[in-house]
Formats: structure tokens, C-alpha cells, sequence
């Protein structure tokens, strides 16, 4: 299952100069870097908030549904699950564009997975 969202906006500003009608002068920037979220394996999601300006941040917020587990984050496909602060990773300043890719494992219960947790608890 993949699921990808991208957002990306454009900012337009027009001056009028005082006591003019037309405008005297028009900018235009360039996109916002975008930052895209992307589910590639297993079931779960994140999603990421978009930088308005220049210094602005990012948060994505994964989350993997029941019977799963979050094994694999990335942005840019460098690996970035340590950079997690529970369910959230932060990119501090967006200045390109960012892809954080989530991967996601089906958890396995066994019997012998239970004996030993229930054996690391008798101390």
C-alpha cells in the first residue's frame, strides 16, 4: 500500500505605489520546498505539516495501525527513526524539498516471545 500526500504553495504580492491605480511593481516567489509524506509498506500512516516561510519547521506525526509497527523512517532515504520524539519527527528548517518515507512491519506474537517476556519480569 502506498499513499502519498504533497502540498506546496505560491505567494504573489502586488505593490501599488500611493495614489496609483496600477500596480508599480509585482513579485513573485517560488514555490514553498514541499514536504511529502509516504506510506511504502505495511499498514499505518504519517502525515506532515508544510513550511510557509524560509525558516520554517515540519512536524510528521506517524502512526501504525493495530498489529503493526513502525520499522522503518526516512527523509531524503537517509534514515531518521532515531530523530523520533514519540510519534513525531521535527524537520527544523524545510529549505528542499523532503520526502519521509514510513515502513511498517506486521508485529508476530509467539509463545516462546511471551515466555520470555514474561521471564525477564521475575528479575
Amino acid at each position: 500500500m502506498t499513499s502519498r500526500i504533497v502540498a506546496c504553495a505560491t505567494l504573489s504580492l502586488t505593490l501599488l505605489a500611493a495614489g496609483c491605480s496600477r500596480p508599480s511593481k509585482s513579485v513573485s516567489s517560488r514555490p514553498a520546498p514541499s514536504v511529502v509524506a509516504d506510506v511504502i509498506d505495511g499498514l499505518g500512516s504519517v502525515s506532515c505539516t508544510q513550511a510557509i516561510g524560509p525558516d520554517d519547521g515540519a512536524t510528521c506525526t506517524v502512526t501504525a495501525q493495530g498489529g503493526y509497527a513502525l520499522t522503518r523512517l526516512t527523509d531524503n532515504g537517509a534514515s531518521v527513526i532515531g530523530a523520533l520524539s514519540g510519534d513525531h519527527y521535527d524537520i527544523d528548517r524545510v529549505t528542499g524539498d523532503h520526502v519521509v518515507s514510513a515502513f511498517f512491519s506486521k508485529v508476530t506474537v509467539t509463545a516462546s516471545n511471551l515466555r520470555l517476556a514474561a521471564g525477564n519480569q521475575r528479575g
